[in-house]
């Protein structure tokens, strides 16, 4: 076979599967009822550095791949599981607008490399859109669930809860956190403010920095007896052993 003929088969698998490409993301589209329009705006998502498909009333968003997050808030969300890319920004206008989030079966959450980040920041994953009321997550999704407002990763063959990512800014009063989840990541509750209290179950093995800052209406958190690691005394959080304040309640402390 001469050389042109290799680039010519080269050239027609390309373009096959640009078509397979263009097809998937047109069945995706179809599949929540997304118009003309959206179905040309998310063939784009790449070329406009855009992490939400949003759509014309701009109160519904879908992420339709990877949703990467850091401490420097940065986050995008690629075509088809692609890596993210730590410095990209959300556009915040129009996210302020959004009342429901749809995660998709593709869709998944990866945390950026911290040594790639500018800045320290530990806010809520979902804090700019802080109109948000409701996060959804397709059928068939194997990563993640949602539930009352707040979004967890999920095994992948079990579908067990393992880790919380975040909840959305507007949760009001007790908050329970599932059963079986191990971790709180970073800024899980962060900026919550009208949540009153967290209630923490014996499963929960980690809780990472900033999980629990931030909520100013918060009175006070509640440990299960049965953990293993933390423990709660007068609604605050330390370690089993007592030696180490893990978070002190914002509203406990203003009413003190």
């Amino acid at each position: 076979m001469d050389f042109k003929s290799k680039i010519l088969i080269v050239v027609y698998v390309c373009f096959l599967g640009l078509i397979l490409v263009l097809g998937i993301v047109i069945c995706l589209a179809k599949n929540r009822g997304m118009s003309s329009s959206d179905v040309h705006s998310l063939q784009k998502l790449n070329s406009q550095e855009t992490d939400v498909l949003i759509d014309e009333d701009q109160t519904h968003g879908y992420v339709h791949g990877v949703w990467g997050f850091g401490q420097n808030l940065s986050a995008r969300s690629h075509l088809l599981e692609q890596e993210p890319g730590c410095g990209v920004r959300f556009g915040t206008d129009k996210n302020k607008k959004i009342k429901v989030l749809t995660f998709g079966k593709l869709a998944r959450v990866m945390e950026q490399e911290r040594d790639t980040c500018e800045e320290d920041s530990y806010e809520n994953m979902f804090s700019l859109y802080p109109s948000l009321e409701k996060i959804e997550v397709e059928k068939g999704n194997s990563y993640l669930k949602s539930e009352q407002g707040i979004l967890y990763e999920i095994e992948p063959n079990s579908g067990s809860i393992r880790s919380l990512y975040a909840c959305i800014l507007k949760k009001k009063g007790k908050v329970e956190i599932a059963e079986g989840t191990r971790s709180l990541q970073e800024g899980a509750f962060y900026g919550c403010n009208e949540i009153t209290a967290v209630i923490i179950p014996k499963t929960v093995e980690e809780i990472y920095p900033g999980a629990l800052e931030e909520m100013n209406g918060c009175s006070e958190f509640v440990v299960d007896e049965a953990n293993k690691n933390f423990c709660s005394v007068d609604g605050i959080l330390y370690t089993k052993d007592r030696g180490k304040i893990v978070a002190c309640p914002a509203g406990k402390k203003k009413a003190d």
